[in-house]
Order: structure tokens, then C-alpha cells, then sequence
């Protein structure tokens, strides 16, 4: 399976790394879109494709998504507040420098409760009230009160901490 995998970057490379290029000049961002591409070698390896459309959907879908998710690998701890806010940031976005939140720290001030409802919307990207309430078999308007205190809660924590 790695021979195909590794088959398929080769001779896609290029195109990858120009539509990995143009994305993140579109976005905004001021990313190595080499190591982005590596991080999505890795990803692939790790979930077997099948076939080399499944390997390009992966491909192409990691790099998405990392671009774009504010809870991905690549932005997990940087929050880049010079773009649109978006419904699914846990912060205010109105100021225009970046901000380092310690993501531990803000952990350390949760409950039980919080900290189980945080790590599966923030560490495992469940961020929309219907997959939350898929997740723990709950109704949606529960899921979406427990992603609103959460998210509440870390506003309170980045105002505390002069982050905002």
C-alpha cells in the first residue's frame, strides 16, 4: 500500500503542491505548504486508501481541512484573528494581532463535564450541535448549550489572560 501511496505523491506532487500554494494564498495564511503537504502524507498512510481517487480525496481533503478548521493540527494553538470570524471560533475575532491561547491552561480551569465536552469539540473537531448529540446520544438543544458554555467559558479565560 505504501508503494502506491508513495507512487501517487510522486507523480502528482507538483499539481498538489500548486493547489496547496494557491489555497493558502487565498486564505491568507503564512504557511511551508511542503510540510503541509507531508503532514498529509502521513495522514494517508495512516488510513490505507484503497485506490488513487480515494488517495487524492484524502489528499485534498486533509489539506482543506487543515487550512480552514480552526480546531486542525496546523492552527490548534494560534488563532488568526486578521480573518472573518466564524460561528465555529471559541473567541472574538474583532482584533487584528495574533494570539497564542494555552490551550492547557484554559483545560485546567474546566469541570469534569466542561473538560469531556471540550476535548471531544476541540481535540476531536466535533464542533456542530447535531454531531456533538450524535456523539453522546444526547438532544441537540442540550449539545448546543454545552458548546456554548464551553465556548463562553474560554471567552471568559482569554479575557481574564489580556488575550483578547
Amino acid at each position: 500500500m505504501k508503494a502506491k501511496i508513495d507512487k501517487w505523491y510522486k507523480s502528482n506532487y507538483d499539481n498538489v503542491k500548486l493547489i496547496t500554494k494557491m489555497h493558502i494564498a487565498r486564505l491568507g495564511k503564512n504557511l511551508d505548504p511542503e510540510a503541509l503537504i507531508a503532514d498529509s502524507y502521513l495522514y494517508v498512510i495512516g488510513r490505507e486508501p484503497k485506490d488513487d481517487a480515494e488517495i487524492e480525496r484524502m489528499v485534498y481533503g486533509f489539506i482543506w481541512f487543515e487550512l480552514t478548521r480552526w480546531n486542525s493540527k496546523t492552527n490548534r494553538n494560534i488563532f488568526w484573528v486578521n480573518e472573518q470570524p466564524s460561528e465555529d471560533l471559541p473567541c472574538n475575532q474583532n482584533t487584528d494581532i495574533l494570539l497564542n491561547i494555552d490551550i492547557e491552561s484554559f483545560e485546567n480551569t474546566l469541570d469534569r463535564i466542561e473538560r469531556i465536552v471540550w476535548d471531544v469539540y476541540y481535540h476531536r473537531g466535533i464542533s456542530t450541535k447535531r454531531a456533538l448529540a450524535e456523539h453522546f446520544q444526547i438532544d441537540d438543544s442540550s449539545a448546543f448549550l454545552y458548546i456554548k458554555a464551553v465556548k463562553d467559558k474560554f471567552k471568559e479565560y482569554a479575557k481574564t489572560e489580556n488575550r483578547l
